[in-house]
């Protein structure tokens, strides 16, 4: 039997996305190896080195935990009554398996929306004729990263009510509306006011737009992470905090002028 679980325990790590991830950078060893740019009695070293890095730069997948059933507390002459309760408990196991169904599927289109936007939206600054400043892609990308992380944890997708439910809407609300907005608001200023144009806290849009970018991502982990602990109360804490976050306010109004006008006399 001790045989029979290490082959279980070689087989699930050899079919796992660690192994995965640390053979494809182990390859990268080999490659540098083959061309030289390690010597050659370096090379095995520096493909451990990578194998091992990838392994552990990939994040182990969270089970999911089965919910204990309270035990029966009737008692076992009461036949009739058990067999009467059974039935009506699977009729309402029946309805909620249905329910949960119905949900499963509306969640579904749900996230496939979501990531439509996310798709949208940075296809949309990848296609822009006047190319936007590199922190603000990689502040959205990594915004994207962080939801997708949300819509593709097993654990979370498998439950359809309580914080993670919460969370979902929380989430998308963040994608439909908070993303776009950001967006809207700054690619509507001219570059060099985005850029110079001081606002009367002493940031220039580009600047409130990144940090607009970066509260989004945060909100996003830790909405995350509360349903993971399941914790509604922190789910919904930060639900308000997108609401009544003042730096997510739209304020900014782009000046008259050209596309590269400056920043208004004055302002």
């Amino acid at each position: 039997m001790k045989y029979v679980a290490i082959s279980k325990r070689i087989a699930s790590w050899l079919g796992s996305a660690r192994n995965t991830a640390g053979c494809a950078a182990g390859l990268c060893g080999i490659a540098l190896g083959a061309t030289g740019v390690v010597p050659a009695p370096y090379w095995p070293l520096a493909t451990a080195a990578l194998y091992a890095a990838g392994a552990l730069a990939m994040p182990a997948r969270r089970p999911t935990r089965p919910v204990p059933r309270p035990p029966d507390p009737r008692g076992p002459s009461d036949v009739p009554a058990r067999h009467e309760a059974a039935r009506h408990q699977a009729t309402q196991h029946q309805a909620t398996q249905h329910e949960a169904e119905r949900h499963e599927a509306r969640d579904s289109g749900g996230r496939a929306q979501v990531r439509d936007v996310l798709d949208a939206q940075i296809a949309r600054l990848a296609g822009r004729s006047t190319p936007v400043e590199p922190d603000l892609v990689s502040a959205v990308r990594d915004l994207a990263d962080a939801v997708r992380e949300f819509l593709d944890d097993p654990g979370l997708a498998g439950r359809s009510h309580g914080p993670a439910d919460s969370a979902g809407r929380a989430i998308e609300r963040t994608v439909r509306d908070h993303l776009p907005g950001v967006l809207d608001e700054y690619l509507a200023l001219p570059r060099l006011y985005a850029t110079l144009h001081r606002r009367p806290d002493g940031r220039t849009p580009h600047q409130a737009a990144f940090d607009r970018l970066t509260l989004l991502s945060a909100v996003v982990h830790a909405v995350t992470a509360a349903a993971w602990r399941g914790d509604e109360g922190a789910v919904r804490a930060q639900a308000e905090r997108l609401a009544r976050e003042p730096l997510l306010a739209r304020d900014e109004q782009p000046p008259d002028g050209g596309p590269d006008a400056p920043a208004p006399p004055g302002a």
